[in-house]
């Protein structure tokens, strides 16, 4: 009866996981075809712009910055304008939704025998940046432990408690997954609610791999072979 139990809790599991791994992969998509329509309004947009103002910028003989009494404008001011149009465009993190994504499908066994241990894939995306990383629990309770102490609100979240007995079962391993993945999205989606947060949307912040990443070592790549804090 207990063995029939664990494999209907099992099967639950893994269709849950199965449903929001559909789900995130659909809002993928709808977020990919949104910033691609974005940046084909936004390069008509600057073509039309950058023709008008190229034709402005060689009429008139004004000096000044300000309009001429045919509303043109100026040479200098158009300049200035065309220098601003060609900086390239970048989503600002108010203005996208689900801008970071985390998801762990599963996990490895690494080393022989008693030395033997498991690592868990990973995966995250920031815009149109992806990678992976192996990170082992331990390193799971030293982000928690050391975020929690920075920013109050991710105290409040329960992390998966380690088990005394049947860490080396696959179950138990399965489960952990389960348990972290969630632990993982929760965490990304309450440091963004906090204004204080590098990785949360506010004036000046434009979201990348590379802000992610200092903002913790632990979704750097590679990161935690040589290092033993999450981050500095």
């Amino acid at each position: 009866m207990q063995h029939l139990i664990e494999e209907q809790v099992q099967l639950r599991l893994t269709e849950e996981y199965e449903e929001r791994k559909s789900e995130r992969l659909r809002e993928q998509r709808e977020r990919e075809l949104m910033l691609e329509q974005m940046k084909k309004e936004h390069q008509e947009e600057l073509k039309d712009l950058k023709e008008q103002l190229r034709r402005n910028s060689f009429r008139g003989s004004s000096r000044n910055n300000r309009s001429d009494s045919n509303g043109q404008v100026s040479p200098d001011s158009a300049r200035r304008i065309l220098q601003l149009l060609d900086r390239p465009l970048t989503p600002h993190t108010g203005n996208l939704r689900d801008a970071i994504k985390v998801t762990i499908p599963k996990f490895l066994l690494r080393g022989h025998g008693w030395d033997s241990y498991y690592v868990f894939e990973v995966h995250v995306s920031v815009l149109e940046e992806s990678w992976v990383v192996y990170r082992r629990y331990s390193k799971f309770r030293e982000l928690h432990d050391y975020m929690r102490q920075k920013y109050s609100q991710v105290g409040a979240l329960q992390f998966p408690p380690k088990r005394l007995f049947g860490n080396r079962s696959e179950k138990v391993i399965q489960k952990r997954r389960f348990e972290l993945e969630n632990y993982l999205q929760n965490f990304i989606t309450i440091c963004q609610k906090i204004s204080s947060c590098p990785i949360a949307p506010g004036p000046g912040r434009v979201l990348s791999k590379q802000e992610l990443c200092d903002f913790s070592y632990f979704f750097r790549k590679g990161a935690f072979e040589e290092t033993k804090y999450v981050s500095g």
